[in-house]
């Protein structure tokens, strides 16, 4: 899972729903959190990966962001009298629109898939062009290759179907590395209305849990969401 610098930054998270948005948000803060042992400075450490109909919900400063609110009840605001009242923690994480002509020769070196199992191939066909290959044509380096983490219900399916749809023994000679991920953390979108322009999006982080990975490697940089 390692990139050739020793972490999985830059990242690319491909689904932007309630699960996609929390671990975009926890990632980004890792990164910050965490920038001085990092060797390389990103400038875009995490990018959501988004279909054209969010664009007008994002502004634009000069480059698209969201706007996220992560709601997190397990966590209460110290500066509020009640103990019951959320954490809200606001983040403005950077996107790039899929099939943006500008972003095609700029390649992905980290995807994490968020999105629903039957819409995953799709997803990943949608940004394929962009995934690394490895210029060895073999296992010798492999780290070279982009990394897919499928952080998705049904992974092991979704891996199957990769499979399938783009040749395990092409995925291996590329230096492609499927890793599976799963999670037990509860969230929810809310207050999110599509039709107001720069509305945030807002996510409950509802259920307190873990999050578990064939690579430890990418469980370090998911402390601050467990």
């Amino acid at each position: 899972l390692q990139h050739a610098d020793g972490n999985i930054f830059p990242i690319h998270v491909l689904g932007s729903g309630s699960i996609g948005l929390l671990y975009a948000s926890a990632l980004q803060h890792s990164y910050y959190q965490q920038k001085n042992a990092i060797c390389e400075n990103f400038p875009k450490p995490v990018t959501l990966l988004m279909r054209s109909h969010h664009e007008h919900r994002l502004r634009k400063n000069p480059h698209f962001l969201a706007p996220v609110t992560i709601l997190d009840t397990s966590r209460s605001d110290e500066h509020s009298n009640s103990n019951r009242r959320a954490l809200e923690r606001e983040f403005d994480i950077p996107v790039e629109l899929i099939g943006d002509l500008k972003n095609d020769n700029s390649p992905i070196k980290c995807i994490l898939l968020c999105t629903k199992a039957n819409d995953s191939i799709n997803a990943l066909s949608s940004v394929w062009k962009r995934v690394t290959r490895s210029p060895c044509g073999d296992r010798s380096c492999r780290q070279n290759g982009s990394t897919i983490i499928i952080l998705s219900n049904g992974a092991l399916a979704i891996r199957d179907a990769i499979y399938e749809n783009f040749g395990e023994n092409s995925l291996v000679q590329s230096g492609i590395d499927i890793v599976l991920a799963t999670t037990t953390h509860g969230a929810y979108k809310i207050d999110s209305d599509p039709r107001e322009y720069y509305s945030r999006f807002r996510i409950m982080h509802a259920g307190e849990g873990s999050t578990f990975c064939t690579n430890a490697v990418f469980i370090d940089y998911f402390k601050s969401i467990g």
